[in-house]
């Protein structure tokens, strides 16, 4: 339970963060967005779908019946960033930027599929 809300926790944090420190979170990434259509992009994804996916995990892990898909899930979203953010660093190998965030994703993918793994074994026994 505790690990679905913690990871929730962190992406309503990370959303939150794009939202509040644009400027900041835009001047990391070296994005510049040109259009009142890309700034809305960006909010939305890298606001909204974060803290989306944050408080659906929040929910998910307050209750019993849906935490192991919940876990599955999270598992699964995290994994794939986690994977996507490796391709990216050999693809650009000069964006050591993303290394910290590719740790942290690749900690919070294993993480999950060890609590699903945990969940599915409880549920089967």
């Amino acid at each position: 339970m505790y690990t679905l809300a913690v990871a929730g926790a962190l992406y309503i944090m990370s959303g939150l963060w794009c939202v509040v420190m644009q400027t900041e979170t835009l001047e990391f990434l070296g994005f510049t967005l040109q259009t009142p259509m890309a700034q809305s992009e960006y909010l939305s994804v890298y606001g909204g779908l974060q803290v989306g996916l944050g408080l659906g995990m929040i929910i998910f892990a307050g209750i019993a019946a849906y935490r192991e898909a919940g876990l599955l899930f999270a598992a699964i979203f995290s994994a794939s960033l986690f994977g996507f953010r490796l391709a990216s660093m050999i693809l650009y190998p000069e964006a050591v930027g993303v290394l910290p965030l590719t740790i942290l994703e690749g900690i919070l993918a294993i993480v999950l599929w060890v609590g699903w793994l945990r969940a599915r074994s409880q549920a089967i026994s």
